[in-house]
């Protein structure tokens, strides 16, 4: 969707087209794109000139002769285009407006959720689209009053600045960047925010924003603020639409969630959330002290609970087994999961591990996601073996990975069953840890003593109590 910058890109092109221009008639194609009535809405304009153009947030405003206003909202992929009256007009228009120096404006809309509403001077800034609209960021020179009414949102960030009442003009991509640069994370309550959060996100919203103003906005995907003109500021994004990409000041991997349904990048270690509870994911490799650091936590008071041990009391279930005997076509000997016979098929079948994931994956997640939400903690800990494979790491607002190599690995793993630890390294090689490990908020090396690892786990409690309001 065109924001701020897109718009204001629009409105100066539009000027030099309309200004002091008359309309000569005007052409509706899709009726719904007016609101109010379409015949009032087409005679009224008839030899009414152009007089000056404005915006407020995304509204696009056309002041017009006899006190005469139409506002316009492009949504999606509403686009203006200007053509010859000889030319086609553009492949969409929904509205076409004949000017007097025989040009014609088109109103193109391939989605159909723009709008035009034609109003007065004295009204439109009354219309409730208008008057519910926060003050856009440059007009913010002190953020006493929005920090007063952010208090009482508890809301996600990002989601309250979409939301267009504490301030207008920042939409998604926009949220994103000045999110990425305030160094704070799109979740957290909007409440929590101090002075301080609030005097970066609106320093940031006025400079992300006048840069990508003069540079004329972004082309993303089918956005172009107008006919055969592109923006530029794609080329100057730093973390929208990135997720997977490094962070060029922390060298994390960027993480990719939803906010509100809206998708939404951020980096997991610039931009650490701050909540009354935070949920904590920990993986790592087989042998990497995962359940060592879970133990850690436990003593230090707060809530953990291990998906393996979800998993073992999965397998007790009848109705579990039951599905599982269906689904790989095996037999149990009683009512429960027979580990052995289940081992023995996997280790014949590899290829249908794939599809017992399927099927506890799920189960397991259901009960991470009722821990989360029902623990009083304000640190819930889960950990998760396969966290970047059965991809719940969107369950959690902090990562850690447990990181081994794989000499101190081997060694741990012969000392604990020197049968099979080769059967064990097996098993692990379908971990993707390497892949994933810079998706992490905290990396705790465990190559060394119980003493070094648990050190590691009370300096990470030390800085995620600074994030704990």
């Amino acid at each position: 969707m065109p924001e701020l910058p897109e718009v204001e890109t629009v409105k100066n092109v539009l000027k030099q087209i309309v200004i002091n221009h008359t309309i000569k008639s005007v052409d509706v194609y899709r009726d719904k794109t007016i609101e109010g009535d379409v015949n009032e809405f087409k005679s009224s304009l008839v030899n009414e000139t152009f007089l000056s153009l404005s915006r407020i947030g995304k509204y696009l405003i056309f002041h017009i002769s006899n006190d005469k206003v139409i506002i316009s909202h492009l949504r999606m992929e509403g686009k203006y285009y200007e053509f010859l009256e000889s030319e086609p007009d553009s492949k969409y228009a929904k509205v076409v407006f004949h000017l007097d120096n025989n040009h014609k404006l088109c109103f193109d809309d391939m989605r159909c959720f723009g709008i035009l509403k034609l109003t007065s001077e004295k009204e439109y800034k009354n219309l409730p689209e208008i008057a519910k609209l926060g003050p856009e960021p440059f007009d913010i020179n002190d953020v006493t009053e929005i920090y007063r009414k952010a208090k009482r949102i508890n809301k996600p960030i990002k989601t309250a600045l979409l939301d267009q009442t504490l301030t207008t003009g920042l939409g998604n991509i926009y949220v994103d960047e000045v999110l990425y640069a305030s160094k704070i994370h799109p979740l957290t309550p909007a409440s929590l925010l101090t002075k301080e959060d609030w005097n970066r996100i609106i320093n940031n919203s006025k400079e992300i924003l006048n840069i990508a103003i003069k540079m004329g906005g972004s082309t993303i995907k089918s956005y172009h603020p107008g006919k055969d003109i592109d923006g530029n500021f794609q080329t100057r994004i730093k973390i929208y639409g990135k997720s997977g990409e490094t962070c060029p000041i922390c060298k994390a991997t960027y993480r990719f969630i939803k906010v509100g349904g809206r998708g939404t990048t951020f980096c997991p270690v610039c931009q650490k959330r701050i909540a009354k509870s935070l949920s904590i994911g920990v993986t790592g490799k087989i042998a990497s002290g995962k359940s060592e650091i879970l133990k850690e936590f436990k003593s230090l008071g707060y809530s953990v609970i291990s998906s393996d041990e979800i998993v073992k009391e999965l397998y007790e279930k009848e109705e579990v087994a039951s599905k599982i005997e269906k689904l790989l076509k095996i037999k149990f000997h009683s009512s429960k999961v027979d580990h052995d016979v289940l081992r023995n098929h996997l280790l014949i079948n590899p290829g249908e591990k794939r599809k017992l994931e399927k099927l506890i994956h799920p189960l397991v997640r259901k009960e991470v996601e009722s821990f989360i939400k029902k623990d009083k903690s304000p640190l819930k800990i889960v950990e998760v073996p396969l966290l970047f494979e059965a991809h719940f790491d969107d369950l959690f607002d902090v990562i850690i990975v447990s990181d081994i190599d794989s000499k101190t690995q081997i060694a741990r793993l012969k000392s604990r069953n020197p049968d099979n630890y080769e059967h064990l390294l097996e098993i692990n090689k379908s971990n993707k840890i390497d892949l994933n490990k810079k998706k992490a908020t905290y990396i705790i090396s465990n190559n060394g003593d119980l003493t070094n690892l648990r050190k590691q786990v009370k300096e990470i409690v030390k800085d995620l109590k600074g994030y704990l309001s």
